[in-house]
């Protein structure tokens, strides 16, 4: 079946020359083939420039810019300050004149229609251009002769073209070579490493270190922070307002009490306590108690280490073996809420808190 896609280019660019460029335009938006062979360029330019400019002033287009060079609205990072105030902004832009036209600066290093070695500005930083590579660089990169950076001769046998070093960066490498290195980082710095960027405060699970230095970064920090107004959730392992606590918590687990080291905040009791959390994450928090030897956090089973002896040197086989439960630990954790809430269960929201509010240790 013959489609229109499959008639001979002559007659395409016949058609083509019949259609305004809005038509034009969005006949090379329809497939590939229409993108990579209808010349836009070749209509006339009193319908591309009437074109641009209503399109300039779309509202869609609030923070777009036109370029007359390359025929597109591009975010206005795209172009130095000068090209989108004054007279070629957006209300008093002279389109009549292609001397006046805005351009990009993808465009103005292509062409050379800015100055050679010439600071501009976009928005907050000041750019130079440079003829002989074609590239725009801040000014601690940008290309010269050194020793003389008033000098703007390119021909120069000393001129100088910044060139990028090749080596990769830590965002660049595999997604299985960074998750390995992000298991050794420890708990401080997974968080200082998550907040560097969007990209890794995505992708660096700082929660996924080691349970004992949680415990001993979280302790120390409310220890040694005088002046941080606030109460440790160990489930968490953040420093919350006391407001995020309910009130027997912070009686019977507070800083003053045995199992201090048990204390939850509100959205952390809710997680564990509901019917969606995983069985695994409570049966391991029920196993968790604080190391005789090295006084840090761990999960009590036999056989799983202690991660905080193996650091100060304690041999394998005596981090290797459980501690004695004591009966007031296991009276507390069968007095918790885990145990309560597993036997009425979590129906509704209302529901729930009305029969905890019955249960809850006082």
């Amino acid at each position: 079946m013959a489609t229109f896609q499959s008639l001979p280019f002559d007659l395409h660019f016949n058609i083509m020359q019949c259609l305004d460029f809005q038509s034009a335009l969005a006949l090379k938006k329809c497939s590939s083939y229409f993108y990579a062979n209808i010349p836009l360029l070749r209509l006339p330019e009193a319908e591309i420039q009437q074109f641009l400019e209503r399109a300039d002033r779309f509202p869609q287009n609030k923070h777009h810019f036109a370029c007359h060079r390359c025929l597109q609205m591009l975010p206005r990072d795209s172009f130095v300050n000068t090209q989108r105030t004054g007279l070629r902004g957006k209300d008093l832009a002279s389109w009549r004149s292609p001397a006046k036209a805005r351009h990009c600066m993808n465009c103005a290093a292509k062409y050379l229609l800015s100055g050679h070695s010439r600071a501009y500005r976009q928005g907050k930083m000041y750019l130079y251009l440079c003829w002989k590579c074609k590239r725009w660089n801040p000014k601690y990169q940008r290309c010269g002769i050194p020793n003389r950076p008033s000098e703007k001769n390119s021909d120069d046998p000393e001129w100088r073209c910044w060139i990028d070093e090749i080596s990769p960066t830590l965002q660049g490498l595999p997604k299985a070579i960074q998750k390995r290195i992000f298991g050794y980082l420890c708990y401080r710095d997974s968080i200082a490493l998550s907040k560097t960027s969007s990209y890794f405060h995505a992708n660096v699970s700082h929660q996924e270190c080691a349970l004992h230095d949680k415990f001993r970064f979280t302790h120390d920090r409310l220890r040694k922070a005088t002046l941080l107004e606030g109460t440790a959730c160990y489930t968490c392992f953040r420093i919350r307002p006391s407001s995020r606590f309910q009130s027997w918590q912070l009686s019977k687990f507070g800083d003053g009490s045995r199992f201090y080291w048990k204390r939850q905040c509100r959205s952390c009791f809710w997680k564990l306590s509901a019917d969606q959390s995983p069985r695994e994450a409570l049966v391991e928090w029920k196993s968790r108690t604080i190391c005789k030897r090295c006084c840090l956090l761990k999960v009590n089973v036999s056989g799983t280490p202690c991660l905080g002896c193996l650091e100060i040197g304690i041999p394998m086989e005596e981090a290797t073996v459980a501690d004695e439960i004591e009966e007031v630990q296991i009276e507390e954790v069968k007095k918790g809420k885990v145990v309560a809430i597993k036997e009425v269960g979590a129906s509704s929201r209302r529901r729930w808190m009305m029969v905890l509010r019955f249960l809850r240790i006082r």
